[in-house]
């Protein structure tokens, strides 16, 4: 018996003495605690001292600290301590008049003594995060040790300890923390599995086929190759990122390709294991046994389909785990040639790494009688109809003047004309509502917009007012770049007391743009009586690229929300594998269901395309040649049409999109998500294949066999 053979026998022994656990238990949280507990324990309270310094140097008493460090070098704080400072940097941080120069940077300079040593800025600065990763270092660890894995945990650990050395060694710090994070992810998702196989065996005879698909998956090479390469694969993404890029760049690429990576991976898995948990039943016959009664074919299907999600769950949770760490890291990490580190985190804090909830606005939109009155101008007034303007127009012509009547006035409402324009006033508002809670939290509005115009030149630089609601003579104006995104932050006593806003952009494209790139206070009106000093154009914007944006939570619980409308989706998809198993073999139905998730993903952009994709009046079609290519027009565009209408759905709710641009995924996305992906999807699809199971031949009994 070779020796590895021998400890692990040895500790297979061990691990079953309740003696054993529970001294490994103790030691696991007492290690969490002195580790990363102690380090969140030391952060914070050195950001509450940090507070209290901090309030005292801009408080109405400031003068007297002030003195007290100028006579005698040091400062008494209530509630904080006793600091001191050198000579040195106290002539430059207050005046000679005893007035403190930079409260904040006193305060760290006072502070700097107390920074916690022996741990990584990024984890003491962040208490929350450091607490999260105590909790889950002993939560991993107690998994670990009552679920029998301590063999797999000194294996990994002794593979996982070797590389770290000699990454170390080398000077490859990022590899030896990827190498790390590889052992952690795969002993947490073995660890998981096994604790949920007992959870879904007491929910009875459809969680105990749940618990053998996730016994399966842990051990088969279908599901277990998939586990293993998205959970070697998500580490190592890091190692990709351009160090060299702002960190904002970075931490937005790290989210996209670490979720991307890990919904791509996951949905070809529930694909594979959705198709072959069934499909290698019917064809290696196990099924005679498990579908008879008491289980029946109802909870037969119910229960592998548990059994996929479940395995889904799992994964993501291990998944999003490690990248809400790696993110939490990267946050406080700036380039080290940043020139700006502390604008970067700002940016990185406030634009991506935050939840802000957007409206957008109310366009007014033509009534009944608006419509006909424009039509019938138009079929009075212009040469080309005027054979109709005594009788009955076409119906297909009257379609097509309606269309274009609504699309001149909504595009008239997203269009400021300029100066030259005698007939328009230069400017247009837009109206907001809805903005009640945005006024209620107190918190800075932002006015994000991406204005057109001109050549729509990316190098030109353009002036622009912004007036709210409709003070044009004490607006601001600034810069705007053509087809570039920008925004204004305002205060939130902007809002009316009803919830309403009224934003304003006029025109000043005639006007010279200043130096500088800040917004800044101005007359609107009384620019607009400048006489023109350059060429000027008219503006305008799509539906959506005017809104405004407020603040709606925290990223941690907008994560949170993002992953759980990722595992509905894929909740739908493993209902589609499970449905095309029942009467497909296993090749054929992970085709179909690589189809059908091909198919979804297209959805949006298959809609997008129909609007373009019409075929003419079959009024104005002549010719057999013509109306042949009508009929087979009309005909793909009434499938593409069902599809859309089947498969839209799926693709509409792109969470991770939203969770990098910093959106709220709200709960009533979550909500919408569960009735038409949950519901619209996994009920019809379950149910019909039960009706499968129920009417097809399983097994037939020749007498020997």
């Amino acid at each position: 018996m070779s020796v590895i053979e021998a400890l692990r026998q040895r500790l297979e022994q061990w691990q079953r003495l309740r003696w054993f656990r529970i001294c490994a238990s103790v030691l696991i949280v007492v290690a969490a605690g002195l580790t990363f507990g102690r380090a969140a324990y030391e952060g914070g309270r050195f950001s509450d001292t940090f507070t209290v310094v901090f309030d005292a140097l801009v408080s109405d008493e400031n003068a007297i600290w002030a003195s007290d460090l100028q006579e005698k070098g040091e400062v008494v704080i209530p509630g904080a301590g006793t600091f001191t400072l050198d000579a040195d940097l106290i002539s430059t941080q207050i005046s000679p008049e005893g007035q403190i120069l930079d409260p904040l940077n006193l305060t760290s300079l006072l502070m700097g003594p107390l920074v916690p040593e022996g741990y990584p800025d990024w984890l003491w600065s962040q208490p929350s995060v450091a607490w999260a990763m105590a909790i889950a270092m002993a939560a991993a660890g107690l998994i670990i040790v009552w679920t029998g894995l301590v063999p797999l945990l000194v294996l990994v650990g002794s593979i996982a300890g070797l590389g770290i050395a000699v990454a170390s060694w080398s000077g490859a710090d990022a590899v030896a923390m990827a190498i790390g994070a590889i052992g952690v992810l795969l002993l947490l998702f073995q660890g998981m599995v096994r604790l949920a196989v007992p959870c879904l065996e007491g929910m009875g005879r459809g969680g105990a086929v749940a618990a053998t698909v996730l016994r399966e998956s842990a051990r088969s090479r279908v599901a277990l190759a998939f586990v293993v390469l998205l959970l070697v694969m998500l580490p190592l993404l890091p190692l990709t990122l351009d160090l060299g890029a702002p960190l904002r760049h970075q931490v937005q690429s790290l989210l996209d390709r670490s979720l991307s990576l890990t919904f791509a991976m996951v949905a070809v898995m529930t694909m594979a294991v959705g198709c072959s948990t069934i499909a290698f039943d019917i064809r290696d016959r196990h099924i005679w046994h498990l579908v008879s009664k008491p289980l029946g074919t109802g909870r037969y299907l119910l229960g592998k389909w548990i059994g996929v999600i479940s395995l889904n769950a799992i994964v993501l949770v291990v998944a999003g785990t490690f990248i809400a760490a790696w993110t939490g890291y990267l946050r406080l990490s700036p380039p080290p040639n940043s020139m700006d580190a502390g604008r970067d985190i700002s940016i990185v804090n406030d634009e991506i790494l935050t939840t802000r909830a957007e409206r957008f606005p109310d366009y007014p939109r033509l009534s009944e009688d608006q419509i006909r009155s424009a039509v019938d101008r138009i079929i009075r007034e212009e040469p080309e109809y005027v054979q109709y303007a005594e009788g009955v127009a076409p119906r297909a012509l009257i379609r097509v003047l309606r269309e274009e009547v609504v699309a001149d006035y909504h595009r008239d409402q997203r269009r400021a004309e300029s100066i030259l324009n005698e007939s328009e006033d230069p400017w247009q508002t837009v109206h907001f509502s809805g903005l009640s809670e945005a006024k209620a939290l107190g918190e800075p509005v932002r006015i994000r917009f991406r204005l057109l115009g001109g050549s729509s030149d990316e190098h030109q630089r353009m002036l622009v007012g912004v007036a709210i609601n409709e003070n044009l003579e004490a607006g601001m104006v600034g810069a705007f770049i053509p087809t570039v995104r920008q925004h204004v932050d305002l205060s939130p006593d902007a809002i009316r007391d009803d919830g309403t806003l009224e934003v304003t952009f006029v025109n000043l494209t005639h006007v010279p743009v200043p130096i500088g790139t800040s917004w800044r206070p101005a007359n609107l009106r009384g620019l607009l009586e400048i006489p023109p000093q350059r060429e000027p154009f008219a503006i305008f914007w799509e539906v959506e690229e005017v809104e405004v944006l407020y603040a709606a939570g925290g990223f941690v619980p907008n994560y949170i929300r993002s992953l759980l409308v990722q595992w509905v989706r894929l909740a739908a998809l493993a209902a589609v594998a499970c449905f095309a198993a029942t009467f497909l073999s296993f090749p054929v139905a992970c085709l179909a269901s690589l189809t059908i998730l091909v198919g979804a993903a297209m959805g949006p952009f298959l809609a997008v395309a129909l609007g373009f994709f019409t075929p003419p009046p079959l009024e104005s079609v002549e010719g057999v040649g013509a109306t042949i290519a009508w009929v087979i027009d009309s005909f793909i565009r009434v499938v593409s049409m069902s599809l859309v209408y089947l498969l839209e759905s799926f693709g509409e709710f792109s969470s991770v999109d939203r969770l990098i641009q910093g959106r709220l995924v709200s709960w009533g996305m979550v909500v919408r998500s569960i009735i038409e992906l949950g519901l619209a999807w996994c009920v019809p699809l379950l149910g019909v294949g039960w009706v499968i199971l129920r009417k097809r031949q399983l097994a037939i009994y020749s007498g020997d066999s």
